[in-house]
């Protein structure tokens, strides 16, 4: 899931960790549909870039969009994360780069990292229909 449908996966991840669809937390209900965007922005993404890819050869600019939208969320949730619990930088320090470095080089290892950071998939199994990823009565984060 984190390497074929990581837009739907940054979905329940911004879900489960409360934040908006473009990766920051919000005051009101703003990221209760975090979930359903990602996954319709993914799905439109793909679909009109592959049309695009057949019919012109241009579609490939509307997926480096979408990649360099799905890296930009994926950045501001890392850095969410690692500020949330303290996690320390590794490569530059306490900066954005870092984050950015890791969901650009690395985006799907990144996404499952930060998936695997908020829950335990041996006690509460994995539920790809569900808006967090979650069975229903399991924490948002464990």
């Amino acid at each position: 899931m984190g390497c074929l449908c990581s837009g739907c996966l940054l979905g329940q991840l911004l879900q489960r960790l409360k934040l908006s669809f473009y990766g920051v937390k919000t005051n009101d209900d703003q990221y209760e549909n975090s979930c359903i965007i990602m996954t319709v922005a993914y799905g439109i993404a793909l679909l009109l870039g592959l049309i695009l890819i057949i019919a012109t050869g241009a579609g490939f600019m509307i997926m480096y969009i979408y990649l360099l939208y799905l890296v930009v969320v994926l950045t501001l949730t890392r850095l969410h994360m690692r500020n949330l619990y303290s996690i320390p930088g590794q490569m530059f320090g306490d900066t954005p780069l870092d984050d950015f470095c890791y969901s650009f080089w690395c985006t799907c290892c990144t996404l499952l990292q930060l998936t695997r950071h908020t829950h335990d998939e041996k006690v509460y199994k994995y539920q790809y229909d569900s808006k967090t990823g979650l069975p229903q009565g399991a924490p948002e984060v464990v």
